[in-house]
């Protein structure tokens, strides 16, 4: 009997401790909790991070389903419908894939929390507090801090800090999931944004290595397109409808001879490039976007020159010419975009991501997207000024520091060479606003030595009326 009893243990350690395939590489929902997580508990989790947020519910507007319609990643990423509940002063919005999976929850108005200051460790400290209090403790996650300006939820069109928290997986860079990002007005300190993507752990190990998927994207640009000598990068992971993890893989590859004489030369392109989404647990390729040209010196973006390739595949093949390949209107664009962002930022550099966005009218999240994309190629590189990130060509030098002020504080700059010196309530009272508020951003200005604050007036130095005069002069 004992013996028995000892096989039937050994056996069932045996089994606990092999690996499963049926959940082996799946991702495991770390958050929201699961009866939380689909489209149907839109109303709960929306009131309920609200309530945790410090937000106070206002029924003025009824709660409501908007149909999205993005276009710029992959069908399994893609937000459908958002639930919207509102706010006293404000909004929570649930957004959800097509599955009816969550991707991300999000409030937009004044919360409870408040930062002591703009100092790295205090946003990081209240950012923290805010991911324990939506069930997320000890988060081993990178952090970064940007100053950014005018989002469409502040009509005030103030600064503001944004501070997002990202923990990357052992598989890759994630990518729209493990993040919380807050954003804190200046003026105040108060948070009044907050995003939470749904968060996950790797459970074990996907049946595909990074390693295979690189092979696999590899043998797809050489099979599908004729690549030569192609070469495949690891850009990023996700989640695909909260079942399964994706590999991003960039592939590259030189122009033939052929290409140069089909595109006149290339204008200064030197290679293709393909993005492929592959399932990281059964190795299908989920979804292409490209070939487009690569950026080198100069903007050049052009659809693949499918008839040649296609010749060349069919006469190797001898298959005839059925394996002519459509590229659709929406992925050209999407590299067209892409072109747009690094011309931009070629022509200026230096520039914020909010001045890209404002300048080439994107939207925050195809920006994002884009910029993202670029950097993990090596295309630009963002460089930290301060408190502020400012976007550069890769290998290209770093001008230096920019003056970088809200529209109050050129406003306060503008007031004062206009009128002379005046004291804080004097500006308080010409503006319309309070004393808190405008002693924060003379504090700011006086630390640019732009101003001075002596017998209780403040004047305009010479400092600040040459800012004044480089804005007039733009």
């Amino acid at each position: 009997m004992r013996a028995k009893a000892i096989i039937l243990i050994g056996v069932c350690a045996v089994l606990l401790l092999m690996p499963s395939s049926s959940v082996a590489g799946e991702p495991v929902v770390v958050w929201p909790e699961s009866d939380l997580l689909s489209r149907e508990a839109a109303a709960n989790l929306t009131s309920w991070f609200a309530t945790q947020l410090g937000s106070e519910i206002g029924f003025s507007e009824d709660p409501a389903w908007v149909q999205l319609n993005e276009s710029d990643l992959p069908d399994f990423l893609l937000a459908r419908e958002m639930y919207i509940l509102p706010l006293v002063d404000g909004r929570v919005e649930a957004r959800y894939v097509e599955t009816g999976i969550l991707r991300e929850v999000m409030l937009r108005g004044n919360t409870s929390y408040f930062a002591d200051s703009t100092e790295t460790d205090d946003l990081m400290d209240v950012a923290n507090r805010i991911a324990n209090d939506l069930g997320l403790a000890d988060i081993d996650a990178e952090v970064n801090i940007e100053r950014e300006l005018s989002y469409d939820f502040a009509p005030s069109g103030e600064e503001q800090d944004n501070v997002l928290l990202k923990e990357p997986t052992d598989l890759g860079p994630s990518f729209l999931f493990n993040m919380l990002s807050m954003r804190v007005r200046l003026h105040d300190l108060r948070v009044v944004s907050v995003t939470l993507h749904v968060w996950y752990r790797v459970l074990l190990p996907p049946n595909i290595d990074p390693s295979l998927a690189l092979d696999n994207a590899v043998q797809r640009a050489e099979s599908g397109y004729a690549a030569f000598d192609p070469a495949a990068t690891l850009a990023g992971v996700t989640v695909r409808n909260g079942t399964s993890f994706v590999y991003l893989v960039n592939v590259r590859w030189s122009l033939s001879q052929a290409d140069s004489q089909t595109l006149g030369g290339g204008d200064g392109a030197s290679s293709w490039e393909l993005d492929l989404w592959i399932d990281a647990t059964t190795g299908e390729i989920l979804f292409e976007d490209g070939p487009s040209l690569a950026m080198s010196e100069g903007i050049l973006v052009t659809d693949f020159p499918w008839m040649p390739v296609a010749l060349t595949i069919a006469i190797s093949l001898g298959v005839g010419l059925g394996l002519f390949y459509h590229i659709s209107r929406e992925r050209a664009l999407d590299h067209f975009t892409r072109g747009r962002i690094y011309g931009y930022i070629q022509a200026n550099p230096g520039m914020m991501f909010t001045e890209v966005r404002e300048s080439l009218d994107l939207k925050n999240g195809t920006l994002a997207y884009h910029l993202w994309v670029l950097e993990r190629l090596g295309f630009i590189k963002s460089v930290r000024e301060g408190r502020v990130r400012q976007l550069y060509l890769s290998g290209s030098p770093v001008t230096g520091k920019r003056l970088v002020l809200s529209r109050l504080q050129y406003a306060i700059l503008d007031l004062l060479r206009a009128e002379g010196a005046m004291t804080q309530s004097e500006i308080a009272k010409q503006f319309e606003t309070s004393r808190q508020r405008v002693h924060y951003n003379v504090k700011v200005l006086r630390e640019l030595e732009l101003i001075d604050a002596a017998n209780g007036k403040v004047e305009l130095l010479d400092k600040g009326e040459k800012a004044m005069k480089e804005v007039v002069e733009t």
